[in-house]
């Protein structure tokens, strides 16, 4: 069962990040070696129109999880599996549209 508190709004993106090691040489030849086996997913969130109730659940999910700092499970709502993943940043994106309704925006990205 997943971690995360809220089901995000569609579409949700989905990303495959490479991480690929080039080594250069004196000799102009390159060494290029991938960092892992399989890419690293980043997933970019929206919630829309949420409430104050839901605002405040993923507000203190963030603050439990000191940002970045913790990783938590998600489920991908593309492929319905659950991936480990932390916040990009120390950074949750809130906007109050109107009287106690938002918009939170947020990317996840997976770890090994």
């Amino acid at each position: 069962m997943p971690d995360f508190p809220l089901k995000p709004d569609f579409p949700v993106e989905e990303s495959f990040n490479q991480k690929t090691l080039i080594s250069g040489y004196e000799n102009g030849v390159e060494q290029r070696r991938s960092r892992f086996g399989t890419p690293l997913r980043e997933f970019n969130l929206c919630f829309k129109n949420r409430g104050i109730s839901e605002f405040c659940c993923l507000r203190d999910f963030f603050n439990s999880k000191q940002g970045a700092l913790c990783s938590f499970t998600f489920q991908n709502p593309n492929d319905n599996c659950c991936y480990n993943v932390r916040f990009k940043e120390d950074k949750l994106s809130i906007q109050l549209i109107s009287y106690r309704i938002y918009n939170i925006e947020t990317t996840l990205v997976e770890v090994k």
